[in-house]
Order: structure tokens, then sequence, then C-alpha cells
């Protein structure tokens, strides 16, 4: 990751954390293959404190249901966890 694009994902966490979360979460399932390591991560460490608001804007941004996009997208063992902590 260079300067300007850590640069830039912190300016859009400040602005909305909730929002940049939603984004991280859909970019690491996009495309083949799923980057398991920030799945959970985010998952994990964003449950307890805003894993709703995350869920919303993931919605809004992406018109699909956090949970189901998961299970569509993660073919790992790190899915139950997901499922369970984002519903």
């Amino acid at each position: 990751m260079t300067d300007c694009s850590r640069t830039r994902v912190s300016v859009r966490c400040v602005r909305n954390k909730a929002q940049q979360f939603a984004k991280r979460l859909q970019e690491s399932m996009k495309g083949l293959g799923t980057d398991d390591n920030t799945l959970v991560r985010v998952c994990v460490s964003r449950s307890e404190v805003d894993m709703v608001q995350i869920k919303e804007h993931f919605k809004t941004m992406f018109e699909q249901d956090l949970g189901q996009y998961i299970k569509v997208r993660a073919v790992c063992v790190c899915v139950c966890v997901c499922v369970c902590v984002c519903g």
C-alpha cells in the first residue's frame, strides 16, 4: 500500500468509519478467492463496536445483506464465525 493510498484510507475512515469497513469487507470478498484474514479481522474487531452501522452501510452501498453476501462469497471455515458475527 502506498503512502497516498494509506492517506486516502485514513481520511475515509475519519469521515465515516462504518462505511470504510463496509467497503473493506466487500473488497475482501470480491472477485475470485477471499481475503480470509481481512474478512475475519474486520468482522471480529468491529463486532461489538459498530457492526450494526457497518451492515447498514453495506446494504446501502452494495444493495445486499452482509450476512448473505458472506455466505455466498466466502467458502472457508471462517464463514461460520463471520456469519454468526455479522448475522
